[in-house]
């Protein structure tokens, strides 16, 4: 395939996401290997931002119809190969969010509750930044809590850790079930 990138993400990271691919597959750009993976039923993501050079950008696929995965993953459905699901291009900043943790509980005999939220960032550059993480919960459309945290990006990840006790909290339950807004 051939791209024309829009300006706009001339200062971020393109990634070439696979929803699945079965069986294996390599992908590249402007004739250089870019990546390979083989777990057909889950996404697969490529940051191609390397390979993408001024003027035309030329993408491929190379999709194998045997891997050595394929004998484990095949034996319970039929054996079809190709691009299963939607491939799309995307742009990121340079630093994102990668992966994020929450965790809801009760506390002090089922009568409080307890937000844990873990935020991991990913960053492409070894440069330590700094960056602030807002995380808010809502009740509705109400806000009943935000907070802002500094986080130091080194070595190209950083986390934050945020936590907060709701002292009287609404509890669900199947037995008195109350409306979610």
């Amino acid at each position: 395939w051939r791209l024309i990138i829009p300006s706009g993400w001339k200062d971020k990271g393109v990634v070439w996401r696979f929803g699945a691919v079965s069986s294996g597959f390599y992908v590249g750009g402007n004739v250089k290997l870019g990546g390979y993976s083989e777990d057909s039923k889950v996404p697969a993501e490529f940051n191609i931002t390397k390979y993408l050079k001024n003027g035309k950008k030329t993408v491929a696929v190379e999709v194998y119809r045997w891997c050595d995965g394929s004998y484990l993953e095949d034996q319970d459905f039929w054996r079809l190969s190709g691009i299963q699901r939607t491939v799309f291009l995307h742009a990121r900043p340079k630093t994102f969010i990668n992966d994020f943790f929450a965790v809801g509980d009760l506390t002090n005999n089922y009568n409080d509750g307890l937000l844990n939220l873990v935020v991991s960032l990913k960053g492409s550059t070894t440069e330590a930044n700094d960056f602030i993480v807002d995380a808010s919960l809502f009740e509705g459309a109400q806000k009943i809590f935000t907070e802002s945290k500094d986080v130091k990006v080194s070595e190209s990840k950083g986390s934050v850790s945020i936590s907060k006790n709701f002292p009287g909290i609404k509890k669900w339950s199947t037995e008195k079930p109350k409306p979610n807004f």
